[in-house]
């Protein structure tokens, strides 16, 4: 996350795209491309544990 804490930029994006964010009613359907180069996946990990409850298909799937 260019040196930025991933679940803080995780969170950031959810504000933005959840019901009553800025861009709540602008997106259908919003996919991340993450690219987490850490050995213990903890940048796919914030992503998944800020989007768990939100999220309609399993990672990875379509």
């Amino acid at each position: 996350m260019f040196r930025n804490d991933p679940a803080r930029v995780a969170e950031a994006f959810r504000a933005l795209v959840e019901p009553g964010g800025r861009f709540a009613q602008a997106f259908e359907h919003v996919v991340f491309g993450v690219l987490d180069r850490t050995r213990d996946r903890q940048v796919l990990g914030a992503f998944e544990e800020t989007f768990s409850s939100s999220r309609s298909a399993p990672a990875g799937g379509a």
